[in-house]
């Protein structure tokens, strides 16, 4: 089939498989998508007579006193018609193929199983119903018939977040009730129910249910709105048509789905994989059986972050400088490094420039989580750090004459400053010369959310008056002897996330928090002053060069789903 072809050649991405099923609904509600059927089937009954057949049969139901009279629905003017149907197809509100539409049952949730389910719109996920965790409720058994659930139903959300979500109830084999955040539509037989539920998923229901609810803080749609929609009626045998082929192209778009998200799988376990190695062995090698098949497997900006934290890691673990070490063999092992930052300390202190830190604990064996190259030392992070304190508590104004206040939103998941939507506080707080920024100070952010937690930046602005909020820590390295942008790339990288922050992070009035004590005493990997410089600026040549092919990738993605969208418009929009 045409379609299906388009739909393989477009769908480069699994997230625009939904897109396909949007299209396919549409086109199905548009009669797009049997025409040769109804050339082969011109003798059917129209909707014309069909509309009519339904009216008298709800009569029938009101005179029987099985339904009440129904409010008569409002006249379809041309003007509201969105597009044109076939000759044999007519326009109607969807309150006239349904018997009823109604509210649910109120009632709670019972603990333990009375007999009867209370289906409620949490219990509808993806389209389907896992009964077994259907709560039970109590109801009268005067109430029972009146709320019962039965096959072919079709139960719509009248508010919250999942507002429209519509489930068609199918090979239900319990009694249940729904519950009152759910409307029930009751199909007539002689429409078929698959049918209206189709076209509770198109783009011309959503835009109308869009326009019907009501409420700015919780938009709601009520009963009466949904008997005003307005919809496209074919004959019920072309009905029955379009639902089959629906179908059948919608099982091949999860078919294509699931060989798509196959393949991404495969491609992120091989990228997986391959950096496992990378970050095991000698880079050298490993770095040679990747770069043949670097052009495929690295091209999702996810991959290419999986390669970032990679080429961190490598830094931090000493391998991707394994050449220099080599051609500076000369160079001053970081033990001496660490008795001279101890020393110049010890000379603050005398001077009373600095106060005398508490002696941080010894680092056990146990703790240690990589070895390192010869000439490196591990040591705890206050071991190279002047100073740490935590920011200001003051109120902030929009006065950009006054100090800027540097918050968490200033500080990127890559490590780096964004001078933007700054606030400001009064330059005569006593507490602010000590907390002004210094050049190459670190700011980490020690409490928001799990993901947030961590973060950190090189402050390079340098003599510029700024401080920062009191969740972030203003960190002074002896900058003598470490390189702040080695720090801050260590900190980043995940062999420091995930083994030294994450572990320690703790949940405090729904935030998670690392506290300064907690910082001074994570583990660092310390390599001599030279060499920090030297894996400074071949991470930094790197990643630019990374976050040039990531933003080519994301633009590539973009360009793609554009193209997707135009080619989805052409098709919905064809003669």
């Amino acid at each position: 089939m045409h379609l299906i072809q388009l739909l393989k050649e477009l769908s480069l991405q699994p997230q625009s498989t939904q897109e396909l099923r949007r299209l396919i609904l549409d086109l199905g509600i548009r009669g797009r998508l049997t025409k040769e059927w109804r050339e082969e089937h011109s003798e059917v009954e129209s909707a014309d007579v069909l509309l009519e057949r339904i009216e008298t049969a709800k009569a029938k139901l009101v005179e029987e006193k099985k339904i009440k009279k129904p409010k008569p629905l409002p006249t379809i003017n041309s003007e509201e018609l969105p597009f044109t149907v076939s000759d044999s197809w007519t326009w109607c509100r969807f309150g006239s193929l349904n018997k009823n539409i109604h509210y649910g049952y109120t009632a709670s949730a019972l603990k333990t199983r009375s007999g009867t389910r209370m289906l409620r719109i949490t219990d509808i996920q993806n389209d389907k119903v896992d009964w077994p965790r259907v709560p039970d409720c109590n109801i009268s058994d005067s109430d029972f018939p009146k709320y019962a659930l039965n096959n072919n139903d079709i139960l719509i959300a009248r508010t919250c977040g999942t507002i429209g979500k519509s489930y068609l109830v199918q090979g239900l084999n319990v009694n249940s009730v729904f519950a009152s955040y759910l409307i029930r539509a009751v199909p007539t037989q002689l429409v078929a129910a698959e049918f209206l539920k189709l076209f509770l998923g198109t783009a011309l229901y959503w835009h109308q249910l869009r326009k019907k609810s009501k409420g700015t803080g919780q938009p709601n749609v009520n009963a009466t709105s949904l008997k005003n929609l307005l919809m496209p009626l074919p004959p019920l045998a072309e009905q029955k048509a379009i639902v089959e082929i629906v179908d059948q192209l919608l099982a091949e778009v999860d078919a294509l789905e699931q060989q798509l998200q196959q393949r991404v799988q495969l491609k992120e376990d091989y990228v997986t994989a391959a950096l496992r190695q990378l970050t095991r062995q000698a880079p050298a090698p490993a770095w040679a059986t990747l770069q043949p098949h670097f052009k495929s497997a690295f091209d999702t900006p996810g991959s290419v972050e999986q390669l970032r934290q990679a080429i961190l890691q490598l830094a931090v673990q000493g391998k991707l400088t394994a050449p220099w070490r080599q051609a500076h063999a000369d160079k001053e092992p970081s033990s001496v490094l660490l008795e001279k930052i101890q020393a110049e300390k010890d000379r603050l202190v005398q001077v009373k420039k600095i106060k005398k830190q508490k002696a941080l604990p010894p680092i056990e064996a146990e703790e240690v989580p990589f070895e390192l190259p010869e000439g490196w030392v591990w040591c705890r992070f206050e071991s190279v750090v002047k100073e740490m304190m935590y920011g200001t508590s003051k109120k902030t104004n929009n006065n950009a004459s006054d100090v800027p206040v540097l918050r968490m939103g200033n500080i990127s998941s890559m490590g780096e400053l964004i001078l933007d939507k700054l606030k400001y506080i009064s330059p005569e707080i006593d507490e602010l010369p000590k907390l002004y920024l210094k050049n190459r100070d670190l700011v980490f952010n020690r409490t928001n959310s799990y993901a947030l937690v961590g973060k950190s930046a090189v402050y390079d602005r340098g003599e510029q008056k700024m401080t920062l909020a009191s969740y972030l820590i203003k960190v002074t390295p002896m900058i003598d002897f470490v390189d702040s942008y080695y720090l801050n790339l260590y900190i980043v990288s995940d062999a420091c996330r995930k083994y030294q922050i994450e572990p320690q992070i703790t949940a405090q009035t729904n935030q998670a928090n690392f506290s300064g004590s907690k910082l001074k005493q994570i583990l660092l990997p310390l390599p001599p002053l030279a060499e920090q410089k030297a894996i400074v600026a071949l991470v930094d040549d790197l990643l630019g060069a990374f976050a040039r092919l990531k933003a080519g990738l994301e633009a590539r993605e973009g360009l793609l789903g554009d193209l997707m969208k135009a080619s989805v418009r052409e098709v919905r929009n064809r003669r």
